[in-house]
């Protein structure tokens, strides 16, 4: 404190004031505030770069005011009047340097970490994730200061993630987005959008070695502006050429206004080379919804977006509450939907056997025709297992899992539709057939299917004592496709015979 004291009151010779106290202080200082600027922009805190600009304003300052009036008292006690002269004149340049550095640079820095922070603040904090046993990532929220150090940590937990999910609604700092997109393309990572990626968030997503979107979600793109982010404008051309982007979209997107968002449509997005691939996202691990546990009510509106869920929230909401049940499960543990869906499969074989006698001729045969074409699938693959599912469609554990390694662990659209169209026609006043009307009909379907494999046959496959498997599968399919060839009210009538009591 008293060698600033000496300083200021011109105490020490002009030369330690001049050269070391001035000349050589202002370079470390400048030098500093250099160094530390990238840091503090980082830092969490939506104003930590305004914070960090009016400092460096405040401190600057100072130190040019006591370094002026100590070297200028310093050079009064000079003995030569040409050196305190010179001295003189360098100092008014000092302050005038100081004073142009406020005005042109340090305030418009002031300034510019205002703004930011207003934008950090819209953009909100970021939440990271890992789903489906750490093979996905998910980043919501915003591209805040800091995210790429977190994503960074989060790929360190998981080694064998291969998906980020980005859900980056609020856009933000295209200098983090690029740091995120170096450690995608560092890990050859794909990646997914769920929801919605905007702005900065596609300079993330364009990263991915194959990029998926689901067919209803959206990339948002127009002429990224950011304060105080000088790289945006100069690289955003760069990094859409660099990802293949055909010309014609890069040009929309620049053109577009930073304040205005353009939500190309899917066909553009795959025309254009942005997008690999749209996907339903039903094999992908559910995200989208902030990087929270979805409530009930975020549960209920998205599967109720299905036909068939929507139809059972009005119909038969015990069965409902059982599927909700079963997807907060899964959902909230990260996992693919389609796993929830085939953790539904009983409650869906429970529903089909209901609404089978009651639905309409058209919603019967519908079932059954996915249904035999879901048999034919696994006899082309294993023609034993094709049997034991025909003839016992509640499987044993491994039957269940080589089932669903040929036909995918997911319950089908079409399955979902086809039980949608059962319950949805359904009518407690419908007819049932009587025997009378099944003898003839049924009797017509056996006599031709024996007349092709022999009645033996025919009678042993039916009985379970059949010797060869894969021929008992090819006579179950044939069975019901002769059945499926018969005009459609004979055909619903033989269907509907099928249906366990329950």
């Amino acid at each position: 404190m008293r060698y600033l004291t000496r300083h200021w009151r011109g105490e020490l010779s002009l030369g330690i004031s001049f050269w070391l106290n001035g000349l050589c202080l202002l370079v470390a200082f400048a030098a500093l505030v250099n160094a530390a600027a990238p840091h503090a922009n980082r830092l969490p805190g939506a104003y930590n770069a305004a914070i960090f600009a009016a400092a460096v304003m405040f401190l600057s300052t100072l130190l040019v005011l006591w370094q002026t009036i100590g070297i200028w008292r310093a050079a009064s006690r000079h003995r030569v009047p040409r050196w305190r002269n010179v001295v003189r004149g360098l100092l008014v340049l000092l302050l005038l340097g100081q004073s142009t550095s406020l005005a042109l640079i340090q305030f418009p820095a002031l300034q510019e970490g205002i703004a930011l922070g207003r934008v950090l603040d819209q953009i909100g904090q970021w939440r990271i994730a890992l789903r489906n046993n750490g093979h996905d990532i998910e980043i919501t929220g915003g591209v805040g200061a800091g995210v790429a150090e977190d994503f960074a940590r989060a790929l360190a937990r998981a080694p064998e993630a291969r998906l980020v999910h980005l859900n980056l609604q609020h856009g933000g700092l295209i200098s983090e987005a690029l740091r995120i997109a170096d450690q995608i393309r560092a890990r050859n990572l794909d990646t997914y959008t769920s929801d919605r990626c905007v702005s900065a968030c596609t300079v993330i997503y364009l990263a991915g070695e194959n990029r998926f979107l689901r067919s209803d979600a959206h990339l948002g793109f127009h002429a990224y502006v950011a304060p105080g982010d000088t790289r945006s404008q100069s690289v955003q051309g760069d990094i859409l050429k660099a990802a293949g982007v055909a010309p014609d979209f890069i040009t929309r997107a620049m053109k577009t206004p930073h304040d205005e968002i353009w939500y190309p449509s899917a066909d553009e997005l795959v025309a254009a080379a942005v997008v690999t691939e749209i996907v339903d996202g039903g094999d992908l691990a559910a995200s989208g919804f902030g990087g929270e546990a979805m409530s009930d009510g975020e549960l209920t509106a998205e599967l109720t977006e299905i036909r068939l869920f929507d139809v059972l929230h009005k119909r038969e909401p015990g069965a409902f509450q059982e599927v909700l049940g079963i997807t907060r499960k899964v959902v909230n543990a990260g996992q693919p939907i389609n796993a929830a869906r085939g953790l539904m499969a009983p409650v869906l074989e429970r529903l089909r056997d209901k609404y089978l006698r009651y639905a309409d001729d058209h919603a019967v045969n519908g079932l059954y025709h996915y249904m035999i074409g879901q048999a034919s699938e696994i006899a082309a693959a294993d023609g034993a297992l094709c049997y034991r599912h025909l003839m016992n469609p509640m499987a044993s554990s491994e039957d269940s899992a080589r089932i669903r390694s040929i036909l995918g662990a997911k319950v089908g659209t079409s399955e979902l539709d086809a039980i949608a169209n059962l319950i949805a026609s359904a009518d407690p006043r419908r007819s049932q057939p009587v025997a009378d009307e099944l003898k003839p009909l049924t009797q017509q379907v056996i006599r031709q299917v024996a007349s092709r494999y022999g009645q033996q046959e025919f009678t042993s496959t039916f009985n379970g004592s059949i010797a060869d498997p894969k021929q008992g599968c090819a006579i179950v399919l044939d069975f019901f496709q002769t059945i499926l060839a018969m005009p459609p009210d004979a055909s619903a009538k033989i269907l509907r015979s099928f249906a366990r009591a329950g």
